[in-house]
C-alpha cells in the first residue's frame, strides 16, 4: 500500500513538473499529500466482506470490494491458515489498515445476518 502511494506521488510530481516547470523533487511534498488524500477517499469506498457458514463451520467466502467493484474473491477456505493468508494478503495489497470488515453469517435456513463490523488491523 505504501508503495502504491509513493508511485502515485511520483506520477503527480512528474506531471506537475512537466506542466509548471522545475524539478520533479520540488513537487514531491505536495504530491505526497495529494496521493494520501486520494487513498483516503478511495478507502471510504473500500471494504472486505466475509461470509461465515454455520452449517459447514467454515469461512464460506471473502470478497475485497474496492471502489464499489469486487477486486478479489475467494471461495471456501479449508483451513484457518489459508483464510489468514488470504486475509493478510487482501489487507496488505488491496485495502490497507483501518478499512471496514463486514462479517455475515449464513444460517441453517439460508438467511444471512450481519454479525459484526470491524476495522482491519495489524496482527
Amino acid at each position: 500500500m505504501m508503495r502504491n502511494v509513493m508511485v502515485r506521488a511520483w506520477e503527480i510530481a512528474r506531471r506537475a513538473a512537466k506542466r509548471f516547470g522545475g524539478k520533479v523533487r520540488e513537487y514531491i511534498a505536495m504530491s505526497l499529500k495529494q496521493a494520501w488524500s486520494e487513498l483516503r477517499a478511495s478507502a471510504s469506498e473500500t471494504k472486505i466482506v466475509i461470509v461465515l457458514d454455520r452449517v459447514m463451520k467454515k469461512v464460506a467466502s471473502m470478497k475485497v470490494i474496492v471502489k464499489g467493484r469486487i477486486a478479489v474473491e475467494h471461495g471456501v477456505f479449508e483451513t484457518r491458515a489459508a483464510y489468514t493468508q488470504a486475509y493478510t494478503r487482501a489487507v496488505n495489497w488491496n485495502v490497507g489498515y483501518g478499512v471496514p470488515v463486514e462479517m455475515y453469517v449464513r444460517n441453517t435456513d439460508g438467511s444471512m445476518t450481519l454479525d459484526s463490523v470491524q476495522e482491519t488491523r495489524m496482527k
